[in-house]
């Protein structure tokens, strides 16, 4: 029988924290709710009723005016969305480097930059 000291015992079953770890719920939470339904918008988008290959939905998709024109207004929205929220969050985010403020007294301005993602995120549900 081995012997083992008692600082290899203590090593061997020791958890130690690392930053690294932080980022598991953050990996979780993009693999359940981004990937995964961007993988199942793709495989319904390229198979059939039957699960076989095809671009059948795709010419469907294309061929209809409707849907075009949903895809391009959804396009301009999030466009808009972009150049308001560049407008608007780093004036505001260089104000706030430049007066030197505490995290405390940013809830406003940073609630304001971060609201229009909470919103088109809402759309994407919806």
């Amino acid at each position: 029988m081995s012997t083992i000291n008692k600082e290899e015992k203590k090593t061997k079953f020791e958890f130690r924290f690392k930053r690294k770890y932080l980022s598991i719920p953050y990996i979780l939470f993009l693999v359940l709710f981004v990937l995964l339904p961007i993988f199942i918008i793709v495989y319904y988008a390229f198979t059939d009723s039957t699960g076989s290959f095809t671009f059948k939905n795709l010419i469907a998709f294309f061929n209809d005016s409707t849907k075009i024109n949903v895809l391009v207004i959804s396009f301009i929205y999030g466009f808009a969305n972009t150049v308001i929220c560049l407008l608007i969050g780093y004036p505001i985010a260089y104000i706030l480097a430049n007066k030197g403020a505490d995290g405390i007294d940013c809830g406003v301005p940073v609630l304001s930059m971060h609201a229009p993602y909470e919103v088109t995120s809402k759309f994407d549900v919806y």
